[in-house]
Formats: C-alpha cells, structure tokens, sequence
C-alpha cells in the first residue's frame, strides 16, 4: 500500500463529531493576518538559541528531543518558498538525527542539489507546482529513486483527507482515558469527547520523551518538531535563521533562528501526519516505553 493509499485509508472510517469546544478552532491562511518580519544578527540568533534550551528542559513535564549542540548549531537548508516544505523537513530532520539511511544519494548531495531534485518531484505531483502531504512526497520520491528502498523512516497518517478532516488513525492509541486524564489535566469526559487531541499528544510527546525528533504537517506547513514543555511545541524550521517573523494569531508564536515555537494543544489539534527518521545512533532519553508512564 502506497503512503498515499494509507491516509486514503482513513476516509473509509466514520468522521467523527466533536464540539468545537473541546478542540482549538481550524487555523487558515487567512487567519495569519499580515506578519512583521525582521532581521536578526548572528548574535541575536545565538541568544534567542540559548533561550530556548532553557524554555524546554529535560524534565517530566517538557523534553528536548536533540542535543543542546544541535539547537545551537542548526543550519537549515532553506525551502525559500512554499510548496518545498516536505521534502525539505526530510532532509533537515535527517541531518538533525545524522541518518544516512534515507536517500540514495548522500544526504550532503541532496541537501546541495535539493531545489533540482525538487523539480523533477513535483513534475510527478497532482499539482505540478507542489505536493498535497507528506504521503504523496514520499510515494514520488520512491518513483523517482530518490528514497532507499529498506529507508529508516515510519510513517503515520493522523486524520483523513477526507470527511473534512475528522476520520482519525486509532491503530496508536493506547493509554486509557484515567490515564490520559492524569497526565493532561482534565476530565474524562474531556478525554472521551475530543480523544484525538489528547492521543496525539501522548503519541508525539512520547516520541519527543524518547528523544525522537518528528517530522509534523500541521496548518499547510511541514517541518521537524524537536520539543515540548507545559505549553508549546518547538520546532527546527525550514527559513533562514536570519530572520525573524511574527504574527497576530495566538497559536503561531513566532519563527525566529531558524525555529518555530507553536501552541502545542493547536498541533495535536489538527495534525495531519507524521513521519519519523532512525537515528544513525541512538541517543540518550527515555525509551517510548518508559514514555508512556505517568510522571
């Protein structure tokens, strides 16, 4: 079954019916409004960096998914415009984990040459100027030879494409609502109204507790979700590090550094997919077992 035909898969279940209250509102385009956008010093850069690490400790309650060097070092290749982001988060989060096990190609090769190999993807694509989702971006790099066949990489549809979104993949859910209500706060009731969000936010914290990058389509955009705390996601983002751009929502707090701190309960709200990349080498961290108990 293709990655395509996966998330397919999805529509064929009954969409389910949740009260807007129990979920953060659907986010749009429009919704972004006009954003300021600046530019920042290497300094800067380096500060806003350092801020960050200490924003997301390793603690029971938030988890950095890299290594502080990582957060601090990032250089990103830069999809300089819209449409690239998948195919860019997958070699960025490759290089963040040090995989080789994804392309066919070395991975510096591809992270040089990523704007002609991108050409030749979407030229595949049902668009012609960009890919739908994480799914059809990997169905037309495997036709294009670009992904090694045995590829590291396991990857998860959330919602469907269909039924205006609201099919869901229940095959990862496992804690029971008592558990989910200890570890979030809130009422089982809450739990068993709106169980996608709060399953969502197990299964990626977890991942995350695991030190466990992800790569995330979420809101029109894709990119490498590297850490939570009490409120936010932290992401390693796909733009210049040199620049900084704010916005009026309340859920996207800003890119700045190369990174993206976003409203996490807005993410496991309407995340999309998931995709994740084997580490070269396993580092330190909680295993996802251990993840799944409640701190």
């Amino acid at each position: 079954m293709s990655y395509t035909q996966q998330r397919a898969s999805l529509d064929s279940l009954p969409p389910l019916r949740v009260p807007r209250s129990h979920y953060v509102s659907l986010i749009s385009p429009s919704d972004f409004g006009r954003p300021s956008i600046s530019t920042l010093t290497g300094s800067e850069i380096s500060t806003f960096r350092s801020s960050i690490i200490t924003s997301f400790p390793r603690s029971s309650s938030s988890w950095l998914a890299v290594e502080n060097e990582s957060i601090i070092n990032y250089v990103p290749v830069d999809q300089e415009y819209e449409g690239a982001c998948t195919f860019v988060s997958l070699i960025n989060c490759s290089m963040l984990v040090g995989s080789q096990n994804v392309f066919t190609r070395p991975l510096t090769k591809v992270a040089k040459d990523w704007k002609s190999i991108w050409a030749k993807i979407v030229k595949l694509s049902q668009r012609n100027d960009d890919v739908v989702d994480i799914a059809e971006m990997l169905d037309l790099s495997f036709q294009k030879n670009l992904l090694k066949p045995d590829s590291k990489i396991t990857y998860t549809p959330i919602r469907s494409s269909g039924n205006r979104e609201m099919s869901f993949n229940k095959s990862f859910y496992t804690p029971t609502p008592l558990l989910l209500s200890e570890k979030y706060n809130v009422t089982i009731s809450d739990i068993n109204a709106a169980p996608f969000v709060y399953q969502n936010a197990f299964y990626i914290e977890s991942h995350l507790s695991s030190s466990t990058p992800l790569i995330i389509n979420f809101a029109e955009h894709t990119r490498t979700c590297v850490g939570y705390n009490s409120t936010s996601l932290i992401f390693c983002d796909n733009w210049n590090p040199g620049i900084e751009v704010k916005d009026d929502t309340e859920y996207e707090s800003y890119w700045k550094g190369g990174l993206s701190v976003v409203d996490k309960w807005a993410v496991y709200s309407w995340v999309r997919e998931v995709l994740i990349v084997e580490r070269e080498e396993e580092k330190g961290g909680k295993s996802v077992d251990d993840a799944i108990e409640i701190d």
